[in-house]
């Protein structure tokens, strides 16, 4: 009759040490399945804009982070609104990683710019901070 206790036991044991392995063997998540890391747009910074003439000025960014996925594009996006996106007036001379800079050509003289760096990856384009900036004006524009 002492033997009826232990062939009790020893099937909850079993049953016991099968669930502490199910539950073991889940992702250290909490449970959740999902993938904890996704990745996001890059982070961007603008610096301050530099060497202002009549028609060009001197932008510099860095890409802080690619968000987890590598970057595709980046450069500097301006316009004579307040809010440039790359589909105003762009270019592609920025860097994958780190601190990238431009030479803007071609701007109107006298004219308020808005300007700031940015960077693409397969979620979608991060900016950096607005900066603005007035172009000078020549001689000839102020007498005419």
């Amino acid at each position: 009759m002492k033997k009826k206790p232990v062939l009790f036991i020893l099937p909850l044991l079993i049953i016991g040490f099968a669930l502490i392995l199910i539950n073991s063997c889940s992702k250290g998540n909490g449970g959740n399945n999902k993938d904890s890391t996704t990745a996001t747009v890059p982070q961007v910074t603008t610096n301050d804009v530099s060497n202002i003439t009549n028609t060009t000025v001197d932008v510099s960014g860095v890409v802080v982070s690619d968000g987890g996925s590598p970057i595709q594009k980046s450069g500097f996006c301006w316009s004579a609104k307040p809010t440039p996106t790359i589909a105003d007036s762009s270019n592609l001379n920025g860097s994958p990683t780190g601190t990238f800079t431009c030479t803007i050509q071609a701007l109107a003289e006298g004219s308020p710019y808005y300007v700031r760096a940015y960077a693409t990856n397969a979620v979608g384009t991060g900016y950096g901070p607005i900066k603005t900036f007035t172009t000078g004006m020549s001689c000839q524009t102020m007498v005419a």
